[in-house]
C-alpha cells in the first residue's frame, strides 16, 4: 500500500526504533514533517529509516488536566476509549475500575 500523501508522523518514542528499509519507501520523506520528543531530535537526524524526513520537535501533547470537580457527571456520559458505555458500572459517580475513560468529549484518567 502507498502513503504518498502522508505530511505529517508524531512518534513519542525516545528512542528511534528500528524500521524496514521498505516501511517508508512510498512516503515522499523529504516532504513529511516528523515530530518526536525534544530530547529526541538529534537521534532521530541520525537513525536509519528516520533521517530522511523533515524532524522537529513535539512542543506538547496535547493532554490537560481536568479539574473533575467541573465535569458534570451522569450515568450516560461515561464512555471506555472503544466507545462502551459505562452506563449501570458506576461506582458512585465515577467508573469503578482504574482506566481511561470519555466523559463530554473529554479523556479522563481514574487511578
Amino acid at each position: 500500500m502507498s502513503c504518498t500523501a502522508l505530511t505529517t508522523i508524531y512518534n513519542y518514542a525516545v528512542t528511534p526504533q528500528e524500521i524496514d528499509f521498505y516501511t517508508f519507501l512510498q512516503v515522499p520523506t523529504a516532504a513529511c514533517t516528523l515530530y518526536v520528543p525534544e530530547e529526541s531530535v538529534e537521534l532521530y537526524k541520525a537513525a536509519p529509516g528516520w533521517k530522511n524526513f523533515e524532524v522537529k520537535a513535539i512542543t506538547g501533547t496535547g493532554i490537560r488536566p481536568i479539574d473533575n470537580e467541573q465535569l458534570i457527571i451522569d450515568n450516560d456520559a461515561w464512555y471506555t476509549l472503544d466507545g462502551r458505555s459505562t452506563k449501570g458500572r458506576l461506582q458512585g459517580k465515577k467508573p469503578a475500575q482504574r482506566g481511561i475513560y470519555v466523559i463530554h468529549g473529554k479523556k479522563v484518567v481514574i487511578k
